[in-house]
C-alpha cells in the first residue's frame, strides 16, 4: 500500500501531509435511499409505466456515468437498465427501462442538450433517451449506421454523436436525426482494440489498447490526421482518455502512467509517472473541480488517484478501501459534479460485491458517501 497521502494547494503549490485513519468512515453510509420520479414532461411522449417505476437503484454490473444538468445517469451493463440519481444528495430519481430501449449490454453513456445518448455494445445499437421524461427517442440500429461492438461515445457540441465500435471504425451520426452522416474505417486508421475517444477541437482522439498508439482523425472529413506512437509518448496499452483544456491525457494500463498530450500538434507534454505505486494499473479518467483522476480497477484493493494537471504533475493523494469504507470494486467509470467525485463500481475483480457508486470529496478525497 501507498504511503499516507498529501493534500496539495494547487493554487500556491505547497504540499502539506494529511494523517488518513484506516477504516475510517467520515460519513453514514447511505444505502438504499428511495425516491419517487417528478412529473413527466411531456417533450416527446409520455414514459412507459416500465421507466416510471418506484425507484431503488437497481445496479447490476454498472460500467458507465454521465452528468446531464443537475442528474447522474449510470449504464447497468448486467441489468441493462439506466439508474439516475441526484449527485447532491444521491437519492434515487428513476430508472430507465424496458424492451422499448432495446438496451443490450449498455456500456457508455453520453450526455447531449436534452437528451442521453447509450451505447448498447452487444445489441450494437445506439439508444437515445429524452432527460426530462425519460421517453424513448429513438433507436439507431446497425443497419443504418455499422455499429458493430460500440464501446464509447463522443460528441463534439451538439451536431454529432461519434460512437467507437470495439472492431475498428468510428460512426459519425447527426443528432437532430439520428442518420449516420460519416464512417472512419480502414488499415490506414491503424485501429488495434480501441478502447477510448475524445472530441478536441476540430478532431477526434482514439486509444488502441493492444497497438500502443492514438489514431487522430479529423471529425469533418473523418479521414486520418495522423497516428500517435513513439517513446516520447510511452504509449502502453493506453486504456481512457480526458480533456482538460487544450491538452488529452491518456492512461497506460500496462505501463503504469498517464501521458499528455498537445492536441492542436499531437506533440508529447509529459509523461506522468508511478510515483509511490500511485498509478499501478490505471485504467478510467476523468476531469473536473481542476483535477484529473484516475481509477486503478483490478485486485482486491482499487484506488482513486488525483492528479493536478501542471507540468510535472502531481499526484496529491491516492484513497483505496483501506483509507475509509469506500466500497471500491473495480470502478469502470468516474463522473465530476460540482466539487464532488461519483465513482461507479462494478464488482468482481477480489474486491468487494460492487453493484454501488461512491461518492468523495474531489479536492481532499474524503468518502460522503456510498449508494447501493
Amino acid at each position: 500500500m501507498a504511503p499516507a497521502p498529501t493534500t496539495h494547494d494547487a493554487r500556491s503549490g505547497r504540499r502539506r501531509r494529511r494523517s488518513v485513519v484506516p477504516g475510517l468512515l467520515v460519513a453514514p453510509l447511505l444505502v438504499g435511499v428511495l425516491s419517487t420520479a417528478g412529473p413527466a414532461v411531456a417533450a416527446q411522449t409520455a414514459a412507459p409505466a416500465s421507466a416510471r417505476l418506484a425507484c431503488t437503484y437497481g445496479f447490476n454490473t454498472p460500467d458507465a456515468a454521465a452528468i446531464d444538468g443537475s442528474d447522474l445517469f449510470v449504464a447497468n451493463k448486467g441489468g441493462n437498465s439506466v439508474t439516475e440519481l441526484s449527485p447532491t444528495s444521491g437519492a434515487c430519481i428513476g430508472n430507465v427501462t424496458g424492451s422499448q430501449f432495446h438496451f443490450d449490454s449498455p456500456a457508455a453513456l453520453k450526455a447531449l442538450g436534452a437528451n442521453l445518448f447509450v451505447a448498447n455494445q452487444k445489441g450494437n445499437t445506439v439508444t437515445e433517451v429524452a432527460v426530462a421524461t425519460r421517453a424513448l427517442v429513438r433507436v439507431i440500429s446497425a443497419s443504418a449506421c455499422k455499429f458493430s461492438d460500440p464501446v464509447a461515445l463522443a460528441t463534439n457540441g451538439t451536431t454529432y454523436l461519434f460512437v467507437l465500435n470495439g472492431t475498428g471504425s468510428v460512426t459519425r451520426v447527426d443528432t437532430s436525426t439520428g442518420a449516420c452522416s460519416g464512417i472512419a474505417s480502414g488499415s490506414s486508421l491503424e485501429f488495434k482494440s480501441p478502447t477510448a475517444i475524445i472530441s478536441v477541437g476540430t478532431d477526434l482522439f482514439v486509444t488502441n489498447y493492444s497497438g500502443n498508439t492514438v489514431t487522430e482523425i479529423n471529425s469533418s472529413s473523418m479521414t486520418l490526421v495522423r497516428i500517435l506512437s513513439g517513446s516520447q509518448y510511452a504509449f502502453n496499452a493506453p486504456t481512457a482518455i480526458a480533456g482538460h483544456g487544450a491538452d488529452i491525457w491518456i492512461t497506460n494500463k500496462a505501463g503504469q502512467s498517464v501521458t499528455e498530450l498537445l492536441a492542436s500538434t499531437g506533440g508529447a507534454v509529459q509523461v506522468v509517472p508511478n510515483t509511490s505505486d500511485y498509478l499501478p494499473t490505471p485504467g478510467p479518467i476523468t476531469y473536473g473541480d481542476g483535477y484529473l483522476f484516475a481509477a486503478s480497477p483490478p485486485g482486491g484493493s482499487p484506488m482513486i488517484t488525483q492528479i493536478v494537471p501542471t507540468d510535472p504533475a502531481t499526484l496529491p493523494w491516492m484513497m483505496c478501501n483501506t483509507n475509509y469504507n469506500f466500497f471500491f470494486s473495480n470502478p469502470q467509470a468516474m463522473a465530476v459534479y460540482g466539487a464532488n467525485l461519483w465513482v461507479v463500481n462494478e464488482g468482481g475483480a477480489g474486491g468487494p460485491a460492487g453493484n454501488s457508486v461512491t461518492e468523495m470529496n474531489a479536492d481532499t478525497g474524503i468518502l460522503v458517501k456510498v449508494v447501493r
